[in-house]
């Protein structure tokens, strides 16, 4: 079986990070198994961590895959905890047995000034 994965990465400024009581954000998982040998049903398990490698929050449901080669695509609504800035893993197991890991970068952003703007705002038009 293979896997395919989308990199994901989101901005937030430091100020509402440390202001925020609710660090946390909605996502919904597209994890989709390409065709395979395998059919029937399995367990899909997601083991979210932050960048100490802490485990955060757990999910599981179970992935019907048909008979002839069929895949799978399930879309799964989480809401991940931000443990701290820097990246995030979602951890992708099929009955128990280790397929992938996805990022989640968070980043501070940099708020730039307005002579940051001019100066890119000009370097852009000039090229």
């Amino acid at each position: 079986m293979s896997l395919q994965n989308i990199v994901g990465r989101i901005f937030i400024t430091a100020e509402d990070f440390e202001r925020s009581t609710r660090r946390e954000i909605e996502v919904d998982a597209v994890i989709a198994f390409k065709a395979v040998e395998a059919t029937g049903t399995w367990r899909l398990d997601l083991l979210w961590s932050g960048p100490s490698g802490v485990g955060l929050m757990n999910a599981s449901q179970e992935v019907t895959f048909g008979v002839g080669h069929v895949g799978s695509v399930s879309v799964i609504p989480l809401t991940l905890p931000l443990e701290s800035f820097g990246v995030h893993w979602l951890e992708v197991r099929l009955d128990g047995r280790f397929y992938t890991r996805l990022p989640l970068a968070v980043d501070p952003k940099v708020e730039q000034t307005t002579e940051q703007q001019a100066r890119k705002h000009i370097a852009t038009a000039l090229s």
